[in-house]
């Protein structure tokens, strides 16, 4: 997982040299899973950004999260709930979480995952 992220956060941080940082108000940085780590890593780095986390690893918590939002199914395999609920509350991130739902914020359900999807991105709508 190390040389993993090593690798991610390198290649981040390349493609992302040439920006002109400073000709933007402010930063939205939209993550998921593994993203959420490499994100986290990088986003303080610029001044005024703002992070959403969807189905953040718990590896994502160890970086400054101020102005993050958080995503999480209570189904999720790659993430233990009781840990990214303690983790996030920790890092005053508010969590989201979705019952029952996966990795991939869905229960399998296309009519629920439909509504998990309206509800998310309501509330992503009212964070942004």
């Amino acid at each position: 997982m190390k040389q993993a992220f090593d690798l991610a956060l390198e290649q981040t941080e390349r493609s992302l040299s040439n920006i002109d940082w400073n000709s933007y108000g402010s930063v939205l940085f939209i993550s998921k899973s593994i993203g959420t780590v490499i994100s986290s890593a990088y986003a303080p780095t610029r001044s005024d950004c703002k992070s959403i986390l969807f189905t953040p690893l718990a590896e994502t918590f160890s970086f400054p999260l101020a102005g993050s939002i958080a995503f999480h199914g209570t189904a999720d395999p790659w993430a233990e709930t009781d840990s990214i609920r303690e983790l996030a509350a920790q890092k005053d991130v508010p969590l989201f979480l979705t019952q029952n739902a996966n990795h991939s914020l869905e229960t399998g359900d296309v009519l629920t995952d439909i509504f998990i999807l309206k509800t998310t991105m309501e509330r992503v709508q009212r964070f942004i």
